[in-house]
């Protein structure tokens, strides 16, 4: 008896296996960036260390766990792979872009054609954010030490998050309801977390660029400042994990706790987003 039953699992796994693997690739890909390059660096923290080096460590645990989760993705760069700047890619954008921009900037623009051509249903650029020159505490030879004590009396560092809606961009304003929706659900799950929005963006009012849209979650309208979301014909959103110039933060958010339970928090929201 025992044989038979034995024979038959041996049978059924594989189409199991199979139908669950089967299962997880008809969901929408979501395609996840790691913002910036080593020669694009970004910011720089408090502790010398560049924003891309953040911006990988944390894509690497999310991949991590959306294959832990066989998850449909795709990353548009690693630490050990470029990113795929053919010019082809160039006709899956909605900018019209001449030679000229296009070689400057495909580095940033290929990261959205991708998302375009691969017809994914949700694009997702990780970041960490940095503040005005202003605010920043320097040594005698210029490296940032933090953020100056106005700064922390006035504001608090934490995550933002970016979604695009502008009429200049029909698709912006079409995804807009399903970007905001999947902005509000990551956002709640960093809340539940113990992470605070940054309120710093508040500063900002004479700057037409940004529109906040829910101030106690985080969220803000880049209208068409940010190229890889007025770009999107996809739900879109760009993260900044934390502010790694300010040295409290920046302790939380290099930390492999909070790199870990970020991982987690983004795979469930994107697992609420399509309803798995």
């Amino acid at each position: 008896m025992m044989k038979n039953n034995s024979h038959i699992l041996a049978n059924i796994l594989p189409i199991f296996l199979l139908a669950l693997s089967a299962c997880a690739q008809i969901h929408p890909l979501t395609v996840i960036d790691a913002g910036h390059t080593p020669a694009e660096y970004g910011a720089v923290s408090c502790t010398n260390k560049m924003e891309v080096d953040y911006n990988d460590d944390l894509v690497a645990e999310i991949s991590s766990e959306l294959t832990r989760r066989n998850r449909n993705f795709f990353l548009t760069r690693t630490k050990c792979e470029n990113i795929n700047h053919a010019d082809y890619l160039r006709k899956y954008l909605i900018d019209p872009l001449d030679d000229a921009i296009w070689q400057k900037h495909k580095d940033l623009y290929s990261r959205i054609a991708l998302a375009n051509e691969k017809q994914a249903g949700l694009f997702i650029s990780i970041h960490h954010d940095s503040v005005q020159e202003h605010h920043l505490l320097r040594s005698k030879d210029g490296k940032i030490i933090d953020v100056q004590d106005d700064f922390k009396r006035k504001f608090g560092p934490g995550y933002t998050i970016y979604i695009a809606s502008d009429p200049k961009y029909p698709d912006s304003e079409q995804n807009y309801p399903d970007s905001l929706r999947f902005a509000r659900i990551f956002a709640e799950k960093m809340q539940s977390l113990g992470r605070k929005p940054s309120t710093y963006h508040e500063e900002k009012p004479d700057q037409n660029n940004y529109q906040s849209i829910d101030l106690p979650l985080g969220i803000y309208n880049s209208k068409s400042i940010l190229a890889v979301l007025r770009n999107a014909k996809m739900p879109a959103v760009l993260i900044e994990a934390g502010v790694i110039v300010d040295s409290q933060d920046e302790a939380v958010i290099s930390s492999r706790a909070f790199i870990d339970q970020f991982a987690v928090a983004l795979a469930e929201s994107i697992d609420a987003f399509f309803g798995q």
